[in-house]
């Protein structure tokens, strides 16, 4: 009988050992996924701020008649901005690029 105690309280030790280890390792998880997500936040607000003063230097530079391959330079920096941005909120590159087509007349 003595034998059969000092295994189940041996067995309760190690399975309270466990589940202590388990719920501590659960709890830095949680800590670098929080983290992670903090720095994703912080990524993708920097990104969008970026785009908005790419976007702005963009407007100002067609405003002013700039020269056409500066124009096209700023704007390629704009939709690379533009799909980095998209990565970073989990959506469709292409589609967030937008663009492509000219607007004006409609026949």
């Amino acid at each position: 009988m003595e034998i059969h105690f000092n295994f189940f309280i041996t067995s309760t030790y190690h399975s309270l050992t466990l589940v202590f280890f388990s719920f501590i390792l659960g709890l830095f998880h949680v800590k670098w996924i929080l983290i992670i997500l903090q720095v994703t936040r912080i990524e993708t607000a920097i990104t969008k701020a970026l785009c908005v003063a790419q976007g702005d230097k963009v407007r100002s530079l067609k405003s002013s008649k700039a020269d056409k391959s500066v124009v096209d330079g700023a704007v390629a920096g704009l939709l690379d901005l533009k799909r980095q941005l998209a990565l970073a909120q989990g959506l469709d590159p292409a589609a967030a690029a937008g663009g492509g087509g000219k607007k004006g007349k409609k026949k």
